[in-house]
């Protein structure tokens, strides 16, 4: 590596790099090239690490994107823990390039608590601006506070994954207002990708995010699978308003969301009215009555301008008489290509 300066990328997950990390650090150190270093699930542990974790970050003239998080598989986790993301934080803070390079920090199911996130505030307290762009926090234990504790790098960020990290309706609140705040900070703030799947969040969190998003000209896919919607006895005008505003927005997933046939209701009335959506995401909402499916159905047989092409309905223990409506869509919609039906 030390003579290569042509290389790039470096992807070396799964590799038990716990055991000759002194050495690698020192080899990726002296690549003037690489931007991108990659070292998921190699049992890496922050606690006894800190240092090299510092020095990949403090001394590399480079580097832009680091992931040391985890897949979901339990095999050679990565256990980066608080300190060893005070570790890569300090290394920003003291970095010799200002405003530091680190773009992209993928740090997904890694021990992480709320109490580690506060290195995110100290930041701008020390004059130190860190523009990341992507940030991966998903699979940790960290909170309802999580949103204001990374207040500080929210205006530039274009993707963010909190999948999984206990946000709550409290959590969703406090993601909306800094969303707000990132917009008035950065004018520019683009907001690609954010994944909230996964966090006990009930449709009054659900429609405040979308109240806040329904203007966004920049978001491109929005995850709230996972979330449980059933909360609500009445519809979703929030849903509908945001499908009916927002012209960005191409990737919606609601799997797992206990959808009501009311709920469903009001997005395929957004739908109807959505000239963005390409791709929907329906799986694991027990769509067991027909009614659910009809008022869905009946908003996509109305929707003239519609760029929908994908229909994920997969798990739903639909039987024949369910499904009946979607002989209609299929006989009279012809921009659907792809329309998942398994597990059913």
């Amino acid at each position: 590596m030390r003579e290569n300066d042509a290389l790039t990328t470096l992807d070396l997950s799964m590799n038990n790099l716990n055991l000759g990390l002194d050495h690698l650090v020192s080899g990726i150190m002296d690549s003037s090239s690489l931007v991108a270093f990659t070292a998921r699930n190699n049992s890496l542990d922050g606690r006894k690490f800190q240092q090299q974790l510092f020095d990949l970050v403090h001394e590399h003239p480079s580097l832009t994107s680091l992931n040391v998080g985890n897949t979901l598989a339990v095999k050679n986790r990565n256990r980066i823990h608080n300190e060893g993301l005070a570790a890569i934080l300090q290394a920003v803070a003291t970095s010799r390039m200002q405003p530091s390079l680190l773009q992209e920090l993928y740090l997904s199911n890694c021990s992480i608590t709320a109490k580690g996130l506060h290195m995110f505030g100290a930041l701008p307290d020390a004059g130190v601006q860190l523009h990341l762009a992507v940030l991966d926090l998903s699979h940790n234990d960290l909170g309802s506070e999580t949103p204001a504790l990374i207040a500080s790098v929210m205006p530039t960020l274009i993707s963010l994954n909190l999948a999984n990290t206990k946000m709550g309706n409290k959590g969703a609140y406090l993601l909306a207002q800094q969303l707000k705040e990132a917009q008035r900070v950065n004018k520019q703030h683009i907001m690609r990708v954010l994944d909230l799947s996964s966090n006990k969040v009930g449709s009054q969190g659900f429609s405040k995010l979308l109240s806040r998003l329904k203007k966004s000209m920049a978001l491109h896919s929005l995850n709230f699978s996972h979330n449980d919607l059933a909360d609500s006895s009445e519809k979703l005008p929030s849903l509908e308003k945001f499908l009916h505003r927002n012209e960005s927005c191409q990737v919606l997933l609601l799997n797992g969301c206990k959808l009501t046939p009311l709920a469903m209701g009001s997005l395929g009335a957004g739908v109807s009215q959505n000239k963005a959506l390409t791709k929907l995401g329906l799986a694991e909402n027990d769509i067991i009555q027909k009614d659910q499916l009809n008022n869905f159905v009946k908003g996509l047989l109305e929707a003239d301008e519609s760029k929908l092409t994908e229909i994920d309905l997969q798990r739903n223990r639909m039987v024949s008489s369910t499904v009946a409506p979607l002989a209609a869509l299929l006989e009279r919609n012809r921009k659907i290509r792809t329309l998942n039906l398994r597990f059913n």
